[in-house]
């Protein structure tokens, strides 16, 4: 079994990743639950904060591959293999895009 290098959460102020989705979305990413981020239905816990939560963070559980947008911050910790392949680019991409043709 693979070592999970982000299985030890965090607080909000000191995330593993943060991932900015575009229109105000912002993930910190504070727990994987596995460690493989490209398993289908691989799970992250997040601190979101939007336009709607009004400056705060929302905190809860969301698939790896509804979190889109570009890596604005990576903690040294974090390898390469942490990283799901559709943020490993830095370019912003929808996991349906390709279906809608985005």
């Amino acid at each position: 079994m693979a070592v999970n290098p982000l299985g030890k959460s965090r607080k909000a102020d000191a995330p593993y990743l943060i991932v900015d989705g575009g229109n105000g979305f912002i993930y910190r990413v504070l727990k994987a639950y596995v460690a493989d981020p490209d398993q289908k239905y691989a799970r992250w816990f997040l601190a979101t904060s939007s336009p709607f939560t009004y400056g705060s963070n929302e905190l809860g559980d969301g698939y790896i591959a509804e979190v889109t947008g570009r890596v604005t911050y990576r903690d040294p910790s974090v390898p390469d293999e942490a990283l799901p392949a559709h943020l490993k680019g830095g370019a912003v991409k929808h996991p349906t895009g390709d279906i809608f043709g985005w």
